[in-house]
């Protein structure tokens, strides 16, 4: 499993500032931990960010991200907004994805053997086009700024529960 994009390793910044400092033992899970939760055993998990942050338009990155994606047999893609992108008194100044993202998921999503899982971490309105309109896109799994309950994803990811959710924000 290739857990690829910036918001990969993403947890102990967004903990801190939406919830409590020093929290669950200090346990700042990401979407690899997640992902591991009920990951087989014998099935390894790899991770690249392909760009560094989620407001970054370095692309260096994307071709190893890619050759990781082209290697796994499924693909995760955490992508969205970090606390750069908006915060407290810091209004977003777009609702679209920077360009090596965007550029990230089509590269990303057309080296993977089959369509790939975009967990989409983000507390701003974003322009979900690109990401709809791509065929090797299977699923988007819109989870907001999760702070400490990034584990759940995992239940999520697996089929383990599938409630109805409803996003607080209008998605183009």
């Amino acid at each position: 499993i290739a857990v690829i994009g910036p918001l990969t390793n993403f947890s102990e910044a967004d903990t801190g500032y939406y919830g409590p400092h020093d929290c669950c033992g200090r346990n700042y899970w990401n979407v690899i931990d997640a992902v591991a939760k009920y990951s087989p055993a014998q099935q390894p998990i790899v991770s690249a960010l392909g760009v560094p942050t989620a407001a970054s338009n370095d692309t260096s990155g994307i071709a190893a991200a890619v050759q990781m994606a082209g290697a796994a047999d499924t693909v995760v893609l955490a992508i969205g907004t970090d606390l750069s992108w908006a915060a407290e008194g810091h209004d977003a100044l777009s609702i679209t994805f920077s360009d090596a993202q965007l550029e990230l998921v089509a590269k990303t999503a057309a080296a993977a053997k089959q369509p790939v899982v975009v967990v989409l971490l983000t507390a701003t309105p974003l322009d979900l086009t690109p990401l709809l309109s791509n065929d090797k896109v299977g699923a988007v799994l819109h989870t907001g700024q999760l702070s400490v309950t990034m584990l759940g994803v995992a239940e999520l990811l697996y089929g383990k529960v599938s409630p109805a959710g409803r996003a607080v924000q209008t998605f183009y």
